[in-house]
């Protein structure tokens, strides 16, 4: 069954997909979304979108997709890839093989547990 989805929730970006348009740079001609496709991706979601609306997703999608063309163009050599703005250590821990030690505790979980193990009924003959 198809989600319904608040057309005038999702519109709360548009001042943002504005600013995307206007910041494109010069030089390239941005993707273009229509409605057509915006009706497509949103029948894949299953996702209904009024027919009145679409012609605003589409100008919406475009900008998104230039703010992406934009970000295309940034000159990234040299500059590392990060996991986190702040660098961070993970906490490493020994790898080390262990059977837990709490099997008698999760078997009493087991609606039928036989030998130390669980017991499940016969699926395939």
């Amino acid at each position: 069954m198809p989600g319904t989805v608040n057309s005038a929730a999702l519109r709360g970006g548009r001042a943002g997909a504005r600013r995307g348009a206007e910041c494109q740079s010069k030089g390239s001609e941005p993707m273009s979304i229509d409605a057509a496709t915006v009706a497509h991706v949103a029948h894949l979601a299953r996702i209904r979108v009024a027919e009145e609306d679409l012609a605003g997703f589409a100008g919406e999608l475009s900008a998104i997709l230039g703010w992406v063309e934009q970000l295309q163009s940034v000159d990234v050599d040299g500059v590392e890839p990060m996991s986190a703005v702040h660098p961070m250590p993970l906490p490493l821990r020994e790898d080390v093989v262990t059977d837990g030690g709490i099997r008698d505790d999760v078997l009493a979980n087991a609606p039928d547990a036989r030998e130390g193990f669980f017991a499940v009924p016969k699926v395939v003959e």
